[in-house]
């Protein structure tokens, strides 16, 4: 995915923005994309443990020859890259597997960049494409980027209207 594609060129009608809101509303808003919230974490860390156990599996698959040398190093190293080649599959269908988040004020997609900082909800530069080393905001000084279909920021603000979704970012 080119960093080009996720700013659009047909705008979004967005009714309200943050300010429009009361303090009850925010809350109620953020309280209804918690679960989704909490759902990207669970799944990062899933995603994160099944690495780390598949660098773990690759460390015992080259100590257990040494330690037992009766131990074929061809069985043992097949067994252990065959499970880390499955726990890769695995931990790549999680982490794709993450929904495509929607600011619940809005209805907009949260990885188009538009408006706001995800960060902090400032208002970002205007600009028509997005540039190769993404932009910088100028009140938390993070450079929101966006390379080979990876972001490089947090979600905590919605880019159309500014809402706070999540204290600590997807």
């Amino acid at each position: 995915m080119s960093s080009t594609n996720l700013i659009t060129s047909k705008e979004i009608v967005v009714k309200r923005f943050a300010s429009d809101y009361s303090h009850e509303e925010l809350l109620g808003i953020k309280k209804s994309f918690k679960p989704v919230a909490e759902m990207s974490r669970r799944r990062q860390k899933i995603s994160n443990a099944i690495v780390l156990t598949i660098i773990l599996a690759l460390v015992i698959s080259v100590a257990i020859p040494e330690i037992f040398p009766a131990v074929s190093v061809s069985l043992t190293t097949g067994f252990w890259i065959f499970g880390g080649l499955l726990a890769c599959l695995f931990s790549l269908l999680i982490a794709n597997l993450t929904p495509l988040f929607k600011c619940p004020a809005c209805e907009n997609r949260l990885y188009n960049i538009k408006k706001y900082c995800p960060e902090c909800g400032n208002q970002l530069p205007t600009v028509r494409h997005f540039p190769q080393d993404g932009l910088r905001c100028e009140k938390c000084n993070k450079n929101i980027l966006i390379r080979k279909g990876k972001r490089y920021f947090k979600i905590k603000f919605c880019t159309f209207c500014a809402v706070k979704l999540d204290d600590q970012g997807v």
